[in-house]
């Protein structure tokens, strides 16, 4: 499973215990991937791949500008998983 902006709170993991990708925005209004860790610290899965963009918001784009400037980031990443 790949979540591209995790919503803390919303999204239902607790009887998956396949391997998650998670690609965060540091700057997500959601949390950023430390509290998208606390959130999945009781998630059945153990195969769990935590990667956050830097300065990126939950679009990916940066949270000034509106610019999608991350979103190449987000494509590289999940080119490599």
């Amino acid at each position: 499973m790949i979540i591209l902006g995790y919503v803390t709170g919303d999204v239902r993991l607790e009887g998956f215990g396949g391997k998650i990708t998670i690609i965060q925005g540091e700057k997500d209004k959601f949390g950023d991937i430390d509290v998208v860790k606390k959130d999945l610290q009781d998630a059945v899965s153990r195969n769990i791949a935590y990667y956050q963009i830097p300065n990126a918001d939950h679009s990916f784009w940066d949270p000034v500008t509106k610019e999608p400037i991350y979103e190449k980031e987000a494509i590289a990443i999940l080119m490599a998983v």
